[in-house]
């Protein structure tokens, strides 16, 4: 018999349990294309093989677009991906004289961001569960309807911090989610989780209302701590992040010149 990836045998996205589904296939937490070696549990295969390849033809999939994003600084950093040691090919982008192209056309600056937020809300969600077992809360009824079905697309805010310089080289090559019990109590006390994936840092609202009253002094105290510089770009040091042309530090860190994005809603 094969492996079974399951806990309470419920999926934490579509609530569903077998024998209407099935948990054979192993779930990664974060994609195992960006080097992810974490594996969930109670999710179940077909939400798993959703986030993994999109069922809309002109949609690539939030897994898709993380690996992308984030596989870009291996390409450009010795031309090896972390998981294999082989080239890496993008599907989404070339790269003509330094500069960044979309190969698809149709997309676009936020199209890419909102499917990017996407995978990082299930990535979320699935170490959540992992670590503390509670992912079926109905207090995450909002990072489900909006990470697996697309739904409430402007309900759930992602921040970005601009960065010029890091002091933790020790987990800027980390391809997992960093977890503990004092982010879970921080996510419990401000309703924000910070999403801190190779060094760059993102900050996920899971809890809307708690955000809301809290996102000021919770940045506050993010800006003031000590591990990084901001830089001088024009605007705040933490934005909200909706266009990935925002992630200037992405691309000057692998010396792109130029990133020609339809940055158009």
């Amino acid at each position: 018999m094969g492996r079974s990836f399951k806990a309470t045998g419920r999926c934490i996205w579509c609530g569903k349990s077998e024998p209407e589904v099935s948990f054979k296939n192993k779930p990664h937490i974060v994609p195992d294309s960006v080097g992810g070696s974490e594996l969930g549990k109670d999710i179940c295969d077909v939400c798993n093989a959703y986030f993994g390849a999109s069922t809309h033809p002109n949609l690539p999939s939030p897994d898709l677009i993380f690996k992308e994003i984030f596989n870009l600084k291996r390409f450009f950093d010795g031309g090896k991906s972390i998981t294999n040691g082989e080239k890496f090919r993008a599907s989404l982008f070339r790269v003509v004289d330094d500069k960044l192209y979309l190969k698809r056309s149709y997309l676009n600056s936020t199209l890419i961001a909102n499917q990017l937020k996407r995978a990082f809300y299930e990535i979320f969600l699935q170490k959540y569960h992992a670590f503390t077992g509670n992912g079926h809360d109905l207090a995450f009824s909002g990072v489900v309807a909006y990470a697996r079905y697309n739904e409430n697309v402007s309900n759930l805010k992602v921040y970005y911090m601009h960065q010029e310089m890091w002091f933790r080289p020790t987990i800027l090559n980390k391809t997992f989610l960093l977890f503990s019990e004092h982010l879970v109590d921080e996510l419990n006390m401000y309703g924000i989780f910070p999403f801190n994936f190779l060094g760059y840092n993102f900050y996920l609202e899971v809890f809307k209302d708690k955000a809301n009253e809290n996102r000021d002094s919770f940045f506050e105290t993010i800006l003031s701590k000590e591990g990084f510089l901001t830089t001088g770009v024009e605007g705040p040091a933490i934005e909200e992040f909706e266009r990935i042309g925002q992630l200037h530090e992405i691309f000057n860190f692998l010396q792109i010149d130029g990133i020609e994005i339809d940055e158009k809603n």
